[in-house]
Order: structure tokens, then C-alpha cells, then sequence
């Protein structure tokens, strides 16, 4: 009965010590498809815009928990909203149409960002609303399924691979909105 009773502690010692793990996302690589949506549906010589402001409903988020494996975590200690942000900036700027210095600017203010790891098909939620000083907005509900697996360090790796993909969809869910043309436009 002792050894029995040690052998279930070495057992559930071992899954907390080796459980717990962190998986950080990989840094973002902008989408050629992206770009050049952008390049065609917007570079045109009098169209430079900039991101003013990024805001959440709350505070930023900079780790979220994924089953009980350990939080997800976007790198260079970002929250999941700069990381976006970012992403969306780097996009545009290959595109050519991004400048620091524009007079035309939006904001992005994230709803939500979650996932979903359920065994067989998970799936990340990017919901924002854009605004423009020009008193125009949309909002935007971008899902992206992935597949996941039963083992949750496998799951939650899958779930860290998946959100730069999320996030490649998200921008073009953006890019691709009937009124996306309005907030970017000065009149």
C-alpha cells in the first residue's frame, strides 16, 4: 500500500514538473497574398495611412492559459494586441501605402482574442471595430480553425503555431471588407 501511494506521488510529482510549459508564439511574417491585396486594392500615390491607436476591451492581454499544459505567449514580451497591430503595420507598409507621418489614420479597439483547443478542431477569434476620424467603422469577426490533437502539449504547440496564421486571416478579413476602403479615405 506504501509503495503504491509513492509510486502515484512520483507519478503525479512528475506531470506537475514536466507540465507547465510555455509555448511562445513565432514572430510575425507578413503574407505575400496580404501585400499584394493591399498593393492592388489601395496603393495609389495619394493614399499613405498609419495605425493611431490600439486600444481592448481592458487591459492588454500578454499570455493567455491553454488547457492546463501553460500560458501562450506572443515573443519580445508583446501583448497579443501590439502583436497584431504590428503585423497589420508591417503589412501595410510592404504594400507601400504605411507612413508615421499620414494625416489619415484608424484605430483598432480588439473585442476579443481566444481560442478554442478542443480535441479535433480548434480555433482562434480575433473580433475588433476600426474607426477613422472621419467617423467611419466597421467591425471586423475573423475565426480560424486548425487542426489539434487529444495531448495538450501537443494541442497548445498547435495552438502557438496557429495565431500567426489567425492573424494572417484577420487582416485580410480587414483588407477584404466591403468598408474598409472608407476608413482609410479622408473624405
Amino acid at each position: 500500500m506504501k509503495q503504491r501511494a509513492i509510486a502515484i506521488l512520483v507519478v503525479v510529482s512528475s506531470a506537475i514538473l514536466t507540465g507547465g510549459c510555455t509555448h511562445a508564439i513565432k514572430d510575425y511574417k507578413a503574407s505575400a497574398l496580404n501585400v499584394k491585396n493591399i498593393e492592388e486594392k489601395y496603393n495609389k500615390p495619394d493614399v499613405k495611412v498609419k495605425i493611431s491607436n490600439f486600444t481592448s476591451d481592458g487591459s492588454e492581454t500578454y499570455s493567455l492559459m491553454c488547457r492546463l499544459e501553460g500560458p501562450i505567449k506572443p515573443p519580445s514580451n508583446k501583448s497579443f494586441e501590439a502583436y497584431i497591430t504590428d503585423a497589420f503595420k508591417s503589412e501595410l507598409n510592404f504594400a507601400g501605402i504605411y507612413s508615421d507621418d499620414s494625416k489619415i489614420s484608424f484605430n483598432i479597439s480588439f473585442e476579443d482574442i481566444s481560442f478554442n483547443s478542443t480535441i479535433g478542431m480548434g480555433k482562434w477569434v480575433i473580433i475588433s471595430k476600426l474607426s477613422s476620424e472621419n467617423n467611419n467603422d466597421i467591425k471586423v469577426e475573423s475565426i480560424y480553425e486548425f487542426s489539434t490533437n487529444y495531448v495538450a502539449t501537443v494541442a497548445c504547440a498547435q495552438v502557438s503555431d496557429a495565431f500567426p496564421k489567425a492573424v494572417q486571416k484577420f487582416i485580410d478579413d480587414v483588407i477584404s471588407h466591403s468598408e474598409f476602403e472608407r476608413i482609410i479615405n479622408k473624405s
